[in-house]
């Protein structure tokens, strides 16, 4: 027998079925994980042999634990069980409740070690904190290597790539029109809803969008943000400085009669030069 032989016989079987006991519970032959019982041995290789054998019957879709099906299947039953002692809303799950909860006592138990903001997801925080470190693991396949196009969160990167498929999965229910993500669809729902989430605190006008808001604000604060660079003119609206400045006729001291303001300008441009 050679050495070589007897190296490959000392090595344990990682494909036995046979559970590794320790003093700690049963190790995993794959990748040493510690495992407390059995059966949790069982279903932690299954993410190894990738068996999923907890099957939904009403989409097909496959789970490694029967925890996660029954968890899933609140999709189709709308079965909501936690519901929240402050509002009465209610969640499929006790975390989304716990969750929740936070939006009422004002709860943030995660704080970020960077600058000190804290939130009251764990998975907020995780998102956050790629504020410092800049990182953005999901890039686009179609523009990444032309522009470097890519995101901090998925989600944000899922929105941009129906920008290039053209997928708008999200459809009004009292009109034609379609959307290629949630929030464009809900805000779009208002019109014909007529709900204005947005109300002025001042003369309790109310808006659809919050920059609708903002701009009606500057009405009660007299700011008027967008200046004119050739003439001392102000504006609460950007469209209207547009408007003046594209289509608003000036007479320069140069030029013999008024004419549009971009013709002016390159008349009095020539002259000067």
């Amino acid at each position: 027998m050679t050495n070589m032989t007897k190296l490959e016989e000392s090595k344990p079987d990682v494909h036995s079925d046979r559970p590794l006991c320790t003093d700690r519970g049963y190790l995993c032959q794959h990748c040493g994980k510690n495992c407390l019982t059995l059966q949790s041995l069982t279903i932690h290789m299954r993410s190894h042999t990738g068996e999923k054998p907890y099957t939904c019957k009403d989409c097909g879709r496959a789970f490694r634990e029967l925890s996660s099906l029954r968890r899933h299947m609140v999709i189709h039953t709308g079965i909501k069980p936690y519901e929240c002692p402050e509002c009465g809303k209610h969640f499929a799950r006790m975390n989304h409740l716990t969750t929740h909860l936070r939006t009422h006592t004002g709860e943030r138990p995660f704080p970020c070690s960077e600058c000190g903001m804290k939130f009251s997801h764990k998975g907020t925080l995780l998102i956050h904190q790629r504020v410092h470190s800049r990182e953005k693991p999901f890039s686009c396949p179609d523009c990444s290597k032309e522009c470097g196009t890519s995101f901090s969160q998925s989600g944000d990167l899922t929105k941009h790539m129906r920008g290039h498929t053209g997928e708008k999965p999200y459809a009004c229910a009292d009109c034609d029109r379609r959307f290629n993500n949630s929030g464009d669809l809900s805000k779009h729902r208002r019109s014909h809803t007529g709900y204005r989430p947005y109300r002025c605190q001042e003369c309790s006008k109310a808006f659809l969008m919050p920059q609708h808001l903002k701009t009606h604000m500057l009405t009660h604060t007299g700011e008027r943000p967008h200046s004119c660079p050739h003439c001392c003119r102000t504006f609460i609206r950007a469209h209207h400085l547009t408007e003046h400045i594209t289509f608003k006729v000036f007479t320069f001291r140069k030029c013999l009669r008024p004419m549009p303001f971009m013709l002016c300008l390159r008349s009095s441009v020539s002259s000067i030069n």
